[in-house]
């Protein structure tokens, strides 16, 4: 359709007939092109939104992944503060069994020195009984 075709003077009824015959003839191959063209873009339209549903389901189960990790972090960050308390409550005990550790240990040095004093306060003890006794026996032996 390069041709102006308003410019020609056609001579007769079949000329005309044959011009506009040529001219359907040229629209109808433009048409079929076109027509071609847009069948083609309605094949890469589907794939397109085959490809884009594949990604909107992806992206559904990373969110469900997200979401779950979510989850599983805040458990685990409520789990890790119970455990800094449990660990601050059992330093806490630590420390008093410590400190009970240390009065008992004060308390059997006492308790140690208590009775070195008393075995030596019955050594002593005995020690005199036996220096009083030793006469009597030596008396009751020779009579």
């Amino acid at each position: 359709m390069s041709e102006d075709l308003t410019n020609l003077q056609p001579q007769s009824d079949n000329q005309i007939l044959k011009l506009i015959l040529m001219t359907l003839q040229s629209l109808t191959g433009h048409i079929i092109s076109f027509d071609s063209r847009f069948g083609s873009l309605e094949r890469h339209f589907d794939r397109f939104e085959t490809r884009v549903d594949r990604l909107d389901l992806r992206l559904e189960n990373i969110e469900h992944g997200l979401k779950k990790v979510q989850t599983d972090i805040t458990q685990l960050q409520k789990s890790h503060d119970e455990m800094r308390g449990n660990i601050h409550d059992l330093n806490g005990d630590i420390h008093d069994l410590n400190n009970v550790v240390g009065d008992l240990n004060r308390n059997q040095t006492v308790l140690s020195d208590t009775v070195r004093k008393m075995d030596h306060d019955f050594r002593g003890i005995f020690e005199r009984l036996h220096i009083v006794e030793a006469p009597r026996h030596q008396q009751n032996s020779t009579t």
